[in-house]
Formats: structure tokens, C-alpha cells, sequence
């Protein structure tokens, strides 16, 4: 919600609720896009569900339209990007992960602390020294649709 860069998350799992709607998992994490938000580089790295549909998916089209007009002015438009090819392309990640500017974030159950259990999350290490960065570029590379 506060970064100023970039915003990256690696999660198979990310749009998918262990209960209740997709909707309204998706709704919350457009919440935290708000339309005042300053980062440019959003990207998503996760897997297909069944229940989550193109119509969906779409509302984070939506919302980086909303974010880049009312910013008209920001130095560089906001781009949101959403790729649901991770196990598809890709089949070499176990943990969550997320990337805020330049601060490696890594999750015990889901980014954002969705899991209904008991799970932790730890932050601090450079995403740059720590490889993050290049190894997230690297894998979303790996899973774009041919």
C-alpha cells in the first residue's frame, strides 16, 4: 500500500480464499491498490483456479486505468499485471514471496496474512543483494503465455 517502486508477489495461491468467494479476496487486494497509490510496477505471480474468471481478472485492469487517471500527472504510469501461469511455466517455487520496492517479504501461508491459521512472515533482506529481484524477472519470463 505504501510502496513507491514496485510491488511483486510470487503465491500459487494468492487470489483464492481458503473460504468463502474469490470476489471478495480480489476486492481486498484492490483495496490495498488504491487509487492513490504511488508504486508503478505491480506484478502478480500465481497459478489458475477454475474459480477465478477472466471477468475478474479484469478489475485490476480497471483499477490501474483509475490509479493512472487520477494521477494524471505521476512521472510514470501504473501498470497492474496479473500472470496465472506459475505452476504452468515455471514448477520451481514452494514459498510466498513479495517484493515492496526493494525489500525481499517472505511468507509462512499467504502474502498478506490471508491463512485463517496460525502462519508469520518475515521482512528486511535487500531484494537486490538477496538475488530476489532477478530470480522473480526470471520466472515471470518463464511463465508468460506463448
Amino acid at each position: 500500500m505504501n510502496a513507491v517502486e514496485r510491488v511483486w508477489v510470487v503465491d500459487e495461491y494468492f487470489l483464492m480464499p481458503d473460504q468463502g468467494k474469490p470476489d471478495d479476496r480480489i476486492l481486498m487486494i484492490l483495496d490495498w491498490l488504491h487509487p492513490g497509490l504511488v508504486a508503478s510496477d505491480i506484478r502478480i505471480l500465481t497459478k489458475a483456479h477454475d474459480e477465478i474468471n477472466e471477468e475478474m481478472l479484469q478489475l485490476f485492469q480497471l483499477r490501474e486505468r483509475e490509479i493512472n487517471q487520477l494521477q494524471a500527472r505521476r512521472p510514470k504510469q501504473c501498470s497492474i499485471q496479473v500472470n496465472t501461469r506459475l505452476k504452468v511455466g515455471f514448477d520451481f517455487i514452494h514459498d510466498r514471496f513479495a517484493i515492496l520496492d526493494d525489500e525481499l517479504w517472505h511468507f509462512g501461508a499467504t502474502v498478506g496474512g490471508f491463512h485463517a491459521s496460525v502462519n508469520a512472515a518475515s521482512r528486511g533482506w535487500c531484494a537486490i543483494d538477496s538475488g530476489a529481484i532477478e530470480f522473480f524477472e526470471m520466472a515471470w519470463d518463464k511463465c508468460k503465455g506463448k
